[in-house]
């Protein structure tokens, strides 16, 4: 899954040996100011130099991957863009040659990503699109979603809510076109405390859940009467007669 992919990671795919060829300026052969580096499996640089090392802007290219952007000590430090041969792309801030603070990451699919990284990962505040129209706009950390969040689903279903690591847990609401629920989470599904409630307001269950089910005490409110009973998996096992029967 995309959003679980840190795609760049370390941009550098060059060998470790000495480049082949350098053109370009020298103080104390040391390489300073404008130059041009190319390695022997055809990686080269093209740009500024401080004291031996990639150091302001200049242009990264090994293969189909391409870096374009500010450089501090031989990493990708600062502003840049980076596109690789799969047409996955990156633009905005690093440090050390990971994506740092906020940047646009893009797939090939049509995927996209807007918001705040750390050490290379999505961490922060973000909104990630699929292809299909589904959208994620929240907290994020290591890459998944953390916190506080709204997952739309289509135009007409949507949960708003708590998360832990991609999971819906915590306090939430889940929309539907009809319905409407109100309560806890944990683990992706309905656990503990929540309201059920028909769109139209014609009827509403109160009660607890659990994996995902109803179970347990509740009650059953139409526009008619309330109705209190035991549920069990979702199917109502037991009426009472009075709420206060059900505590006996």
């Amino acid at each position: 899954n995309n959003e679980n992919n840190n795609v760049f990671g370390q941009i550098k795919t060059i060998s470790q040996g000495k480049p082949i060829t350098y053109l370009g300026n020298k103080i104390n052969n040391s390489k300073e100011g404008f130059g041009i580096n190319i390695w022997n499996n055809e990686a080269k640089y093209i740009g500024y130099y401080k004291n031996n090392k990639a150091h302001g802007y200049g242009r990264f290219i090994a293969g189909k991957d391409i870096y374009q952007g500010q450089f501090e000590n031989d990493s990708a430090s600062g502003y840049g863009i980076f596109k690789n041969g799969d047409e996955t792309s990156y633009e905005g801030y690093w440090v050390n040659d990971s994506q740092e603070t906020f940047g646009i990451e893009k797939w090939k699919d049509g995927a996209i990503y807007i918001g705040e990284y750390y050490h290379g990962k999505k961490h922060g505040i973000g909104t990630y699109n699929w292809p299909d129209g589904t959208r994620y706009e929240g907290q994020w950390s290591n890459n998944t979603f953390d916190g506080y969040g709204i997952y739309y689903v289509s135009n007409d279903r949507a949960y708003f809510g708590e998360w832990k690591n991609k999971n819906k847990d915590g306090f939430g609401e889940f929309v539907w076109p009809d319905r409407k629920y109100i309560g806890f989470y944990s683990n992706d599904k309905k656990n503990g405390f929540g309201i059920s409630v028909w769109k139209d307001g014609h009827k509403a269950i109160v009660g607890f859940w659990k994996e995902g089910k109803q179970l347990g005490f509740g009650k059953f409110m139409n526009t008619k009467k309330t109705y209190f009973g035991i549920w069990n998996g979702n199917n109502q096992a037991e009426w009472f007669k009075s709420e206060k029967q059900g505590f006996d």
